[in-house]
């Protein structure tokens, strides 16, 4: 302590909150089947002869990180990102910002990784700290826990059998400065090399429409670029803390973000139809977003101001701009009247780019359409703009690698990661005090964790959750043997995943490439007096939808509406959103 001028300096301790993630491992397994379903569903995916990847476990880079071990091995992601505690308008605003990291096991089957409770907390600190202290030092304990998950692992009590698992850490993921934060490259995408996949100068990259292989970072050029410790000539700042780790390697991390790298790019479009063009109005958009029929289920875009689209700024969420973007040719597609416009071009090949990224499974042929398709909309891009490339437009050439080598995009975006936000913040919004929140969210976040296992524990995985209908059903259009063995649903919901009347829903696609959709018309469940929740209880009544042809230009299929009705088991419907 040193006193001076009557002001007295002392030090204090700073804390952050890590979760035991061996614990949380142990437990979650150890719920009745969860440890069954996986490994069944694991089994399922290697057996798979087919050229497509549903997950990162039939990758060969997952493979690689197992190569001659026998032990039974699940891969880990590792997220970060910061959320404000308190109003981001206040006052108060920046003080209490927290980094959140995550937890979550790609290789769960699809009707438990889609729902947000199977992502776990790790660590939680001020987001400040890192100004204070190393990224190794505020990563040490994590580290550490995970370390051990990947060389002594954890022994689970399955029935009668003690079965020794281990957890690697595959990928981690975030938005793009996140990520060049915890990997140790430039925070800066103004700075020379500000690519962590090559070694592009930022001149140069802002031309280019196809990725260069003669520039990729990979371990050799990394360890000499660390040792040059220059940043301005090598884009690296520090060594990545988790390098010690031996399943991982900072230029091996094949972790890209479409919710930020693709939605928000519509806003150049919008302003050439509508003040340079003048196809419509700002008013006829907005009258059209207001009632147009979006899915309940969907969040609805908000209308846009004046100011928003003469500053090219639309101010939208990125699940209300993504629900714009994909529905835009429906809203607003039978107003541009030249078909041939080269921005609607634009606005069709971000669209297709967006459909393929968003896509559960892929093959080499989906990466290299992925890769025209960017080449195309780039090149377009500088056409119409006459602008250099973003650094995400860059970022989007790496793409089809990341694809062939870790499988779906999907599972690497933030969206489902910023969503675990919102518990956090309520924790917070509920407690006065500010005097140690990190402490005040965990305790809180971990009473509702332990909560939870204990009704699995219990219930037996209950991901099917619904609502009972209070409304008479009219039964002419149901084709329904000893109906009176139902009860009526209002709604159903499996994993995240709501259905109810109206629905419409993906059921096949024939060799020929037509698809098959049908439309939800009632929700029945058996009345039975043994607690289950499988899907093979549930019965919907459906017309089917049959379509005739893909239109490019509404980027939507045109379909025959059959007026038959038939019944169908949940079981050839349900599909999972992650």
């Amino acid at each position: 302590m040193e006193e001076k001028n009557e002001n007295v300096l002392k030090t204090v301790n700073v804390y952050g909150q890590l979760i035991p993630l061996k614990e949380i491992l142990k437990i979650f397994f150890e719920i009745p089947n969860v440890f069954e379903k996986i490994y069944k569903y694991i089994t399922t995916l290697n057996e798979n002869t087919d050229d497509e990847i549903c997950n990162i476990v039939q990758t060969s880079f997952w493979k690689s990180k197992i190569l001659n071990n026998e032990s039974i091995t699940f891969p880990l992601f590792l997220y970060e990102d910061a959320f404000e505690t308190a109003n981001p308008l206040g006052s108060h605003a920046g003080i209490y910002k927290l980094c959140g990291m995550y937890i979550s096991i790609p290789c769960l089957p699809p009707e438990l990784s889609s729902r947000l409770d199977n992502i776990f907390l790790a660590q939680l600190y001020h987001a400040d700290d890192t100004k204070l202290f190393s990224k190794k030092q505020i990563y040490s304990y994590l580290i550490r826990d995970l370390m051990i998950l990947e060389t002594e692992g954890i022994q689970l009590s399955i029935g009668s059998k003690n079965i020794q698992v281990y957890f690697k850490l595959a990928l981690i993921i975030g938005d793009n400065l996140r990520l060049h934060g915890i990997l140790g490259f430039v925070e800066s995408f103004s700075a020379n090399l500000c690519c962590r996949f090559c070694k592009i100068s930022k001149d140069i990259s802002r031309k280019p429409c196809s990725e260069d292989i003669n520039l990729l970072r990979n371990k050799i050029n990394y360890a000499q670029d660390i040792a040059i410790n220059k940043v301005t000539i090598t884009g690296l700042k520090e060594s990545c803390a988790f390098n010690v780790l031996k399943s991982f390697h900072a230029v091996e991390n094949y972790s890209v973000d479409i919710m930020h790298d693709l939605l928000e790019s519509t806003s150049e479009i919008l302003y050439y139809f509508i003040v340079q063009q003048q196809y419509f109005t700002l008013d006829t958009l907005n009258w059209r977003l207001q009632f147009f029929n979006f899915d309940s289920m969907s969040n609805r875009p908000p209308t846009i101001s004046l100011s928003q689209l003469l500053n090219k700024s639309i101010k939208m969420s990125a699940a209300e701009m993504l629900c714009f973007i994909l529905n835009a040719g429906l809203i607003f597609g039978d107003l541009i009247t030249n078909p041939n416009d080269k921005y609607w071009s634009l606005y069709k090949l971000l669209r297709k780019i967006l459909s393929i990224t968003l896509q559960y499974s892929v093959t080499k042929s989906t990466a290299d359409l992925l890769e025209s398709l960017i080449n195309e909309h780039h090149m377009l891009y500088i056409d119409l703009f006459g602008e250099t490339l973003k650094s995400k437009h860059h970022l989007m050439l790496h793409y089809p690698r990341v694809m062939n080598t870790v499988g779906s995009l999907r599972p690497l975006w933030s969206m489902r990661f910023e969503a675990k936000h919102r518990p956090l913040k309520q924790y917070a919004q509920a407690t006065a005090s500010r005097r140690d929140i990190c402490y005040s969210i965990a305790v809180k976040q971990q009473l509702m964790l332990s909560n939870l296992f204990m009704t699995l524990q219990l219930n037996n995985l209950p991901y099917v959750t619904y609502k009972e209908s209070n409304s008479l059903v009219s039964l002419k259009n149901v084709i329904l043997n000893n109906y009176t063995n139902y009860i009526t649903l209002k709604s159903i919901c499996f994993g995240n995943v709501v259905l109810k009347k109206g629905s419409i829903v993906l059921v096949n696609i024939d060799n020929d490439g037509y698809s098959l959709f049908v439309e939800i018309s009632y929700i029945f469940k058996k009345k039975t007096n043994i607690v289950s929740l499988s899907p093979s209880n549930f019965i919907t009544t459906i017309k089917y939808l049959f379509a005739t042809y893909f239109d490019d230009h509404y980027q939507a299929y045109t379909i025959n509406i059959s007026d038959k009705y038939d019944t169908i088991s949940f079981n050839s419907l349900v599909y999972f959103k992650v």
